[in-house]
């Protein structure tokens, strides 16, 4: 089975980070696109399918709060990701999913216009790696799931060309857990 992917998400809402004690939106403060092919193999018992995808984040605007109140516009970059996911079948209502996927992330320049810094961001790039367990509630209609999720992240880089004193460095890892229900309407 070959399958290709397409998936566009409007910039709908602003990005804004936490000021002043008000919250922080969750909005990326510009447009994102994926293009992908994808082609699997399906067995009664199993199914294993491999992805290419490439992700474009167009240029995005965010309210910030550091190191002044002012805007942070970041370029736009493509990041490529190669991805498997698989599924066991246990019984006609019981599977298992397991996934990994690897993201080389990309290197967008951004600049602050209250102070106007630029700085260049080097973000590294991402592995995750994934199980669920699912039990269909209704087969084929009703799925519940048990999700476990971590992603190792490469080192991440902050450059100020101008004032170097604010280069900053970080890496570390993400774990997510959690649950979902799944209904299809047919």
């Amino acid at each position: 089975m070959l399958d290709f992917l397409a998936h566009y998400s409007p910039d709908a809402f602003s990005s804004k980070a936490s000021i002043d004690g008000e919250d922080a939106t969750v909005a990326r403060g510009g447009s994102t696109t994926d293009f992908g092919l994808a082609i699997a193999r399906e067995t009664r018992f199993f199914t294993i399918r491999g992805s290419v995808t490439a992700t474009y984040y167009g240029t995005s605007t965010e309210l910030t709060a550091s190191p002044a109140r002012g805007v942070a516009t970041t370029g736009s970059y493509w990041a490529p990701s190669l991805g498997v996911q698989t599924q066991t079948r246990f019984t006609d209502r019981l599977s298992a999913n397991v996934n990994a996927a690897y993201t080389f992330n990309g290197d967008p320049n951004v600049r602050n216009f209250i102070p106007d810094l630029f700085h260049h961001e080097d973000l590294g790039n991402t592995a995750d790696v994934g199980v669920s367990l699912n039990y269909h509630l209704i087969p084929n209609k009703l799925v519940g799931s048990v999700n476990y999720n971590h992603t190792f992240a490469d080192h991440t880089n902050l450059n100020y060309p101008e004032d170097v004193v604010l280069d900053t460095y970080h890496w570390g890892s993400t774990n997510d857990v959690g649950v979902s229900l799944r209904y299809v309407f047919q």
